[in-house]
């Protein structure tokens, strides 16, 4: 079992985890970029601060989801070589 969560948090939760906050990265990165250019439009402005706070927003549950997993695989110590005993029966 403890194999099983070091796998799926090692190949699918971390790359994945990975992705989106780069997706999310630049997102902000591109509401920076138009409230730079916005030039007086109060609109642009806006729309650029509402990019700018969803990707910082999107970043912080991203690191929560991240730190939550790393909590959980830490807890239970799992690594690949888990040498987990099990009691042995009495004869």
């Amino acid at each position: 079992m403890y194999d099983v969560v070091y796998r799926l948090n090692r190949y699918i939760v971390n790359p994945l985890v990975l992705l989106l906050f780069a997706v999310t990265a630049l997102y902000f990165i591109y509401g920076v970029f138009r409230m730079y250019i916005a030039e007086g439009s109060e609109e642009e402005r806006r729309t650029g601060s509402r990019h700018v706070l969803a990707g910082l927003l999107g970043m912080v549950i991203i690191l929560s989801v991240f730190t939550i997993m790393q909590f959980i695989v830490n807890t239970l110590n799992a690594t690949l070589d888990s040498n987990i005993t099990t009691p042995q029966t009495v004869r």
